[in-house]
């Protein structure tokens, strides 16, 4: 499943800050690409809006929905996230007001993906 996250509202840095964040987990190392941006015909280039994540196992799921509930609450309250499924098109968004519940909604977007909870054991 891949997972594309992106900074709705925030510092000019979020984006850098969270991948080096979802870097540092071990079980998302390797996992975790700056999203491609196609620069405008009269530009030399642009910065990366997003982040893009692979994820198969239910432990990467959980993984990357605790790390991005823990960088979002260490940089509250002046972020708000946004994450989307791609095969589903299922889209959430975190910030201040739901972030006491910011676990559960990504792990119900992400499980959604695959028709179980994002804490079920992998099987394999």
């Amino acid at each position: 499943m891949t997972v594309e996250i992106s900074i709705v509202d925030g510092a000019v840095d979020d984006l850098e800050s969270l991948h080096e964040w979802l870097t540092s987990e071990d079980s998302l190392r390797g996992r975790v690409h700056k999203g491609a941006v196609v620069p405008a015909p009269d530009e030399m280039g642009a910065l990366s809006d997003s982040l893009v994540v692979a994820l198969s196992s239910g432990g990467a799921v959980t993984a990357f929905a605790s790390a991005v509930t823990a960088w979002a609450r260490h940089r509250a309250p002046r972020v708000k996230i946004r994450v989307s499924v791609t095969r589903t098109g299922r889209t959430v968004e975190v910030d201040a007001s739901n972030f006491a519940d910011a676990h559960q909604v990504i792990a119900e977007a992400l499980g959604n993906a695959d028709g179980e909870r994002a804490d079920a054991p992998a099987q394999g």
